[in-house]
């Protein structure tokens, strides 16, 4: 384990691995795989395109980083509230 202790593996997948986090992890990919493509699309194609264009493009692709970003901000949020709340069950058990 690094630094900071966050548990088992399996213990983080079992939580993360919850119909709803897995669809918003795919969507996490499809947006970084957009920003990806537009980026390449943008480095490869400098000279073909108008100015105007690869803004466009680029403007995209920082949408799509943010969008990105909040995805995974969220499945990070609901993994960790998850975590808590099996946590503070176990710890009520153990006192009665």
């Amino acid at each position: 384990m690094g630094m900071f202790e966050l548990g088992s593996r399996d213990e983080v997948k079992k939580y993360s691995d919850t119909p709803a986090n897995r669809k918003l992890r795919h969507w996490a990919y499809v947006f970084a795989a957009g920003m990806i493509g537009g980026l390449l699309l943008s480095i490869i194609l400098l000279n073909v395109l108008s100015h105007v264009l690869i803004l466009i493009i680029r403007g995209c692709v920082g949408l799509f980083a943010i969008v990105f970003v909040v995805l995974v901000v969220v499945i990070a949020y609901r993994v960790n509230k998850a975590r808590i709340n099996g946590w503070s069950k176990r710890d009520d058990s153990n006192i009665k």
